[in-house]
């Protein structure tokens, strides 16, 4: 229940966030109990059938064994095994798994599809097409701006061309500072009021290359890897800030937050309203554990009550 509804499990990305639920039946701990019985062994788990979207009892188990194990046919093998026989490396099956990839792909040995590029913008290029190649670099054909276009390894637009050569890189802004989209001429801050995305956070999608739909938020942007870089590319925070919150346990929805948590956020206690960092001042109480305390889901109370065991309470 916990990775699939409570956004702070640490399992919740790997289920809740890709859209699994639990089965109507399973809400109720005799329904799951009565479908799978008792845990067989002492630190059991369950192991759901990647590529599947609920658990039930269909498409879960309590592991056979220590290891993990993937049918495929009619083979049944563990991950380990598996790896020996096909060649791919246990990281990447298991990468796979949570990924929530079906079987097939799981086990797959050769790549899976890359992400779509067509329409990414960067500096004055945009992305026309992929571009089939025998080197190891992925190829695309891009446009400039000036009407030319020429064939490029993708990784070189996103660390050093900007232009096809009509205008020095150097010159060319990741950002412009005037967008044209469906035949309108607006900078930033206009097309924040059209759009509702604030201006910071249009300027960093478009440096991640992210096509002018996904920009403005009138497309969806895709899942992708949510390493603390391309957070910071995407939503403007700093990529430090980002892993800061990452390590005191911030909750993932606001780890991405452009506010400051502590000015954003005040906390009132007997009659007391101070921000998070005055608070820790206040007790006497590292300002990383109080967060940490909120995030996990303490009361405020709780959390501005108990003492850390090196300093004073209140």
């Amino acid at each position: 229940m916990a990775a699939c509804y409570d956004k702070a499990s640490p399992t919740y990305q790997f289920n809740g966030r890709l859209g699994v639920t639990v089965c109507k039946q399973w809400k109720e701990f005799f329904g799951f109990l009565t479908a799978l019985g008792p845990m067989p062994g002492y630190l059991s788990v369950l192991d759901r059938v990647p590529g599947t979207h609920e658990f039930n009892s269909k498409t879960t188990e309590w592991r056979r064994g220590r290891e993990r194990q993937l049918l495929y046919g009619s083979v049944i093998r563990t991950v380990n095994q598996w790896s020996a026989q096909l060649g791919i490396p246990v990281g990447t099956i298991t990468s796979r798994i949570r990924k929530n990839l079906p079987t097939h792909q799981v086990l797959s040995k050769n790549a899976l599809p890359r992400f779509n590029r067509v329409g990414k913008r960067f500096g004055m290029l945009t992305v026309i097409q992929p571009v089939p190649s025998v080197f190891k670099y992925e190829m695309v054909k891009v446009k400039c701006d000036c009407g030319s276009s020429f064939k490029v390894a993708y990784f070189m637009l996103q660390n050093k061309i900007r232009s096809c050569g009509c205008v020095p890189g150097a010159e060319v802004k990741a950002c412009p500072d005037v967008i044209v989209y469906a035949g309108k001429t607006k900078n930033l801050r206009q097309w924040q009021a059209i759009c509702g995305v604030p201006a910071k956070i249009i300027a960093a999608r478009i440096r991640a290359g992210f096509n002018m739909e996904q920009a403005l938020g009138y497309e969806e942007i895709p899942e992708r890897a949510t390493g603390a870089r391309h957070l910071s590319r995407l939503t403007g925070v700093k990529e430090s800030t980002i892993r800061h919150r990452r390590n005191i346990g911030v909750h993932p929805d606001e780890v991405t937050r452009v506010e400051s948590l502590d000015k954003s956020t005040l906390y009132t206690l007997d009659g007391i309203t101070m921000s998070l960092s005055q608070w820790a001042a206040f007790l006497d109480i590292n300002v990383a554990t109080l967060r940490s305390r909120l995030y996990r889901g303490w009361s405020v109370e709780e959390t501005l009550r108990i003492p850390d065991g090196n300093s004073s309470s209140y």
